[in-house]
């Protein structure tokens, strides 16, 4: 025989209040996997942004050869670029999110703090790291056109001479 269910004013509060502390483990548990999201890709741009400072570093300091280029066919140029790129890309979407927090009647005040805070070091880590990516750029094109051997390009005195050499 099935138990039967004693339908009361305070049995359906009761229940209410389950159903509540439930939705509310589920927020805290979305503003959690968000918060960790957010500064995991941080540390990630962090970590990324040391690597490449490192890298212009051992750039400026190598002794430039002519003729030895870093990147004589500017792939790794073209790979900074577009990775700077897709951080500015991902600003706006990120400035929205970010903005759409205190609109949220659900989260608390240290949620929305806390959410806040995490936006925030995604945002400085990824300035940091689209900064290195151009001064990375910078340093590559500043030592392969120190590495030009330009002494050995021939001189032209006037432009029909220019593209004729050009057109060999």
């Amino acid at each position: 025989m099935e138990q039967e269910v004693n339908i009361t004013h305070q049995g359906i509060s009761r229940a209410v209040e389950l159903a509540e502390q439930t939705a509310s483990l589920d927020l805290l548990r979305m503003v959690d996997s968000t918060i960790d999201a957010l500064l995991s890709v941080s540390r990630t741009f962090d970590d990324g942004t040391r690597y490449v400072e490192e890298m212009i570093y051992k750039i400026k300091k190598k002794t430039v050869t002519k003729g030895c280029f870093l990147d004589q066919d500017d792939r790794a140029i073209n790979a900074f670029n577009r990775a700077e790129e897709a951080l500015k890309n991902i600003l706006p979407k990120m400035l929205l999110k970010r903005g759409s927090i205190d609109k949220d009647a659900e989260l608390s005040q240290d949620n929305r703090h806390d959410l806040h805070d995490a936006y925030e070091a995604w945002m400085v880590s990824a300035s940091f790291l689209s900064e290195a990516l151009k001064e990375i750029r910078l340093c590559i094109i500043a030592h392969d056109l120190e590495a030009e051997d330009f002494d050995t390009c021939p001189a032209f005195d006037n432009a029909e001479d220019l593209i004729a050499d050009l057109h060999k």
